[in-house]
């Protein structure tokens, strides 16, 4: 059991670095952030705070707000997302590249894409805990019995609607992540469910 709970938090901890620089990675392309910090590019540009910052202060506020609804899905993992998840977003934005051109940015926002999708899947199957946003969408899911594709697709769409609104850093890569996110979520939960063992 200790193994199995120190592989959890391993992975956990993965999970958030990977969905961090996934973020910053997708951001920095200059192709459009995903789609929930599409909104917080908006607030970041008006209030000169960092998009690590802005992610910390949401996740925060929105933790509590788990907590009270649903505190079984506030694992070890949603606590130190809140915590860890802006230090990869903002050192991948200070290291990463913009791409030079579409093609360039479109492969870029694939791969970003991929590594963010990745990171949400492992912090989800770790069982401990996922990241504040997808808590948001697990919670949806279990209330309206609807399937997590289909609530991550509407969260999804109120956080590009956001987005517009704020006139956040809206593009290519927006476009990609509400696209894909949802699908690659689920895709890769499936295959770090089976390889990994969770039940």
């Amino acid at each position: 059991m200790k193994n199995i709970h120190l592989k959890s938090i391993l992975l956990g901890i993965i999970g958030i670095l990977l969905v961090g620089f996934g973020a910053g990675m997708l951001t920095k392309t200059g192709y459009g952030a995903d789609t929930l910090n599409a909104a917080f590019t908006g607030i970041s540009a008006k209030t000169n705070l960092s998009l690590g910052t802005i992610n910390t202060i949401f996740n925060a506020v929105f933790i509590i707000v788990i907590f009270f609804v649903d505190r079984k899905l506030v694992g070890i993992g949603m606590i130190l997302s809140v915590f860890i998840l802006k230090f990869p977003i903002d050192f991948a934005m200070s290291i990463y590249p913009a791409s030079p051109n579409i093609f360039v940015g479109f492969l870029s926002d694939v791969l970003s894409l991929s590594i963010f999708a990745f990171g949400a899947a492992l912090m989800i199957e770790s069982k401990m805990g996922a990241t504040v946003y997808d808590g948001i969408t697990l919670i949806l899911t279990d209330r309206t019995k609807l399937s997590f594709r289909t609530v991550r697709f509407i969260c999804d769409g109120t956080a590009l609607f956001l987005g517009v609104l704020l006139h956040g850093q809206i593009g290519m890569g927006t476009v990609l992540s509400f696209a894909l996110m949802a699908p690659l979520i689920d895709m890769f939960r499936k295959m770090i469910n089976k390889g990994v063992g969770y039940n």
